[in-house]
């Protein structure tokens, strides 16, 4: 039954092999090679749970089996369990690695597809790789920083190592370094798309770029791989510096197309529809980018912004309040919310906020507390 669903397997009818490895693991329940097959076949037919019952299984028994280590971590991590990801990896790094031969194949973590296949023996870096992937993902990016170095360490011809070190340096707001990264990757595979976007990405945001110079790297990637929604998102930003905002919104509303779980996507889009007086169109976009993350400051800011433009003032200062809330220090808040208490003739109040966006760096904000905040000293006086 083994040999027959290995077959099978080989071959790529993971059915036959399921049912085969089935007949197998009733006649021996804990069998070790059955087992790791069925989780492997479980995982590539996309039953994620039941990939992770077979490996626990197997780890129950072998605590050190070095393969389902791999694979369970590998599954948790791309079911967003970092932390128990990283333990698996941890403990694949105490197993002596001489134990095993096994064949494993390489994903690429921030693309999809298989990417290449290796051994566990030549695969200690690629692990380091993942600990860092999910010290990253937790945010503890100097930890990232140090897995990532190791892995590089250990094998600096891996374009990916270098990518996933960059975007931790970006992170971290050490983007020089995250430049120099790209370039590297760069130099080991010249076609490679997500350095390219990337490198791309930042130069267009560096001094002396000019929009034309973006809007013309982003579309040589577009070309050449349509199927990314970063690039066209990064396009759109530069037409709406270059005030083209009709453009800016086509590619905001392929970006979406492309993925639309980016929450920056639909509040870039809201603020373009703002500008082209679709306000309607500009709430419905800062609603959905709210519903994918709560806490997105600037997208309750930017909702304000269009209820104040509405002539809503009420309405707008209690989301203005929700976008205080998640950003204590968000100067324009201040600044709006200073501003439609004005309209309500709320002038004490209007004042404190103008004076905590002046305190907060907004220097427009001290032309208003001159106008209105001094002539309204005088008239209590």
């Amino acid at each position: 039954n083994y040999n027959l669903a290995k077959s099978a397997f080989d071959r790529g009818d993971l059915e036959t092999a399921g049912f085969y490895l089935n007949a197998c693991l009733e006649k021996r329940p804990h069998d070790k090679d059955a087992l790791l097959l069925r989780a492997m076949c479980h995982r590539q037919s996309g039953k994620v749970n039941a990939a992770l019952r077979d490996y626990t299984l197997l780890l129950e028994e072998n605590p050190e089996f070095v393969e389902a280590l791999y694979g369970r971590g590998l599954l948790l991590y791309e079911k967003k369990l970092y932390g128990p990801a990283a333990d698996d990896f941890k403990k694949i790094l105490e197993v002596p690695f001489s134990e095993t031969q096994a064949v494993f194949y390489k994903r690429r973590p921030f693309d999809q597809g298989i990417s290449g296949v290796g051994t566990i023996v030549t695969m200690k870096a690629d692990i380091y790789n993942y600990l860092g992937l999910c010290a990253f993902k937790m945010n503890h990016y100097q930890e990232a920083l140090d897995y990532f170095t190791e892995a590089i360490s250990r094998f600096n011809e891996d374009a990916d190592f270098y990518i996933n070190r960059g975007l931790t340096f970006e992170a971290s707001g050490q983007e020089e370094r995250a430049v120099e990264d790209y370039k590297k990757s760069l130099e080991i595979s010249p076609e490679n798309e997500i350095a390219a976007y990337n490198l791309s990405r930042l130069q267009a945001g560096s001094p002396g770029t000019q929009n034309k110079d973006a809007i013309r790297s982003f579309t040589e990637i577009i070309e050449s791989n349509p199927e990314m929604a970063g690039p066209y998102y990064n396009r759109a930003l530069a037409f709406f510096n270059a005030e083209r905002y009709d453009e800016a919104l086509k590619d905001y509303d392929q970006a979406i197309l492309l993925d639309s779980s980016s929450a920056n996507s639909w509040y870039n889009r809201g603020l373009t529809k703002e500008q082209l007086g679709d306000l309607d169109g500009a709430l419905s976009d800062f609603d959905q980018a709210i519903n994918l993350q709560p806490n997105f400051a600037k997208a309750w800011h930017g909702k304000g912004v269009v209820l104040a433009k509405l002539k809503q003032y009420r309405n707008a200062i209690s989301i203005y309040d929700l976008a205080l809330h998640y950003d204590p220090e968000y100067a324009l808040a201040y600044y709006n919310r200073g501003i439609a208490k004005l309209y309500l003739k709320q002038t004490e109040a209007a004042c404190m906020d103008l004076k905590n966006a002046y305190r907060l760096g907004m220097s427009a904000a001290k032309e208003m507390i001159d106008r209105k905040c001094k002539s309204e000293r005088r008239q209590n006086k």
